[in-house]
């Protein structure tokens, strides 16, 4: 379960950003539920053809932009057509270097990727 304000504003629009990323977003009691608390089951849309450690890094690449988008419409720094535009375009320009997977980063260094500490976003 991950909690997510923003994007519990419009539910429709965070059935569109997971579907970007093959992701399905269900309410705290399952599927076509409301989500108690703005608390959302985020799991891969595909389970078939797929190996566990590719479905396992889709759910870990498709979360990361997620928590992002969330934490953008927090900052109020875009707005949801803005972000919209972003994913259609250039999906990496939404995330902070730490948060893109080390093989897209353009540096000499290679850095960990780590976790959003505190934030906007709590996963359960």
């Amino acid at each position: 379960m991950i909690k997510l304000p923003k994007l519990n504003e419009d539910p429709e629009y965070l059935e569109s950003v997971c579907d970007k990323f093959d992701l399905q977003p269900r309410g705290s009691a399952g599927e076509h539920s409301a989500a108690e608390g703005a608390k959302w089951d985020i799991s891969n849309k595909q389970r078939i053809g797929f190996s566990e450690v590719e479905l396992v890094q889709k759910m870990i690449d498709g979360v990361t932009y997620v928590i992002r988008i969330e934490e953008i419409l927090a900052e109020g720094s875009k707005t949801k057509e803005e972000i919209t535009q972003m994913l259609e375009d250039n999906p990496d320009g939404l995330l902070k270097i730490e948060d893109v997977p080390l093989e897209h980063q353009e540096t000499d260094v290679a850095q960990a990727v780590s976790t959003p500490k505190g934030g906007c976003c709590t996963i359960s």
